[in-house]
């Protein structure tokens, strides 16, 4: 039977813990709480105190020699401002180089499409007149043609008309 905690505290408040129902003290549901919650406080006084010796310790020796060495003095900040300036001054003339080099590729690449343009332009113009020829022998073709049948048709009325004479016919 579960147990049920009385506290002699006001009426509303007794009223609610009477209804949270606690877990036999002997059963594994209480002893696992009971673990959890020591667990729990030896973390939080682990914590705790690495907190607190933190700030206890002082700097060790090795510690205080790469503070020393991490300060630079005014020697160290012009030799280091003079470098920056000269890797600046390098990186201003490589990217002037490569905008001139670019500058003159995209000249050289726009007289070549000019030069393609004024080609392809060239040969329009030539099949268009090619086109032109190529449309006047096609008319002359046809009449030709047409010369050509009416000339076989002549001919085959001439040879229906002349006596057979031991020419053998189609």
């Amino acid at each position: 039977m579960p147990y049920v905690m009385f506290i002699p505290l006001a009426w509303p408040v007794q009223k609610l813990l009477v209804l949270a129902q606690l877990p036999d003290p002997k059963s594994a549901e209480s002893m696992g709480w009971i673990l959890l919650a020591l667990a729990s406080l030896f973390a939080a006084l682990n914590q705790g105190a690495a907190f607190v010796d933190r700030f206890r310790r002082k700097p060790s020796e090795s510690r205080i020699v790469k503070i020393e060495e991490a300060i630079l003095t005014d020697k160290d900040l012009d030799r280091i401002e003079s470098g920056s300036r000269q890797r600046k001054a390098d990186s201003d003339q490589r990217i002037a180089a490569v905008k001139e080099d670019s500058e003159s590729e995209i000249a050289r690449l726009d007289g070549e499409i000019d030069e393609i343009t004024r080609n392809f332009n060239s040969l329009h113009t030539d099949m268009k007149a090619s086109d032109k020829v190529l449309a006047a022998v096609q008319q002359q073709c046809t009449t030709h043609t047409q010369q050509l049948a009416a000339v076989d048709q002549k001919l085959t009325n001439i040879l229906q008309r002349l006596p057979r004479r031991g020419i053998p016919s189609d």
